[in-house]
């Protein structure tokens, strides 16, 4: 069966997962700033 969507609820939809992208990156970014400093810092050592 199949069920058509509006595009208005799509719409939502679509700019929810962007919204949760960008908070996710926001949470992961620092980390992987600090693996990545740390791995430099390492190397010079």
């Amino acid at each position: 069966m199949v069920v058509a969507v509006p595009s208005s609820i799509r719409g939502r939809s679509a700019r929810g997962h962007h919204g949760q992208s960008l908070v996710e990156f926001a949470l992961v970014a620092p980390l992987l700033t600090l693996l990545f400093l740390g791995a430099v810092d390492l190397t010079r050592a």
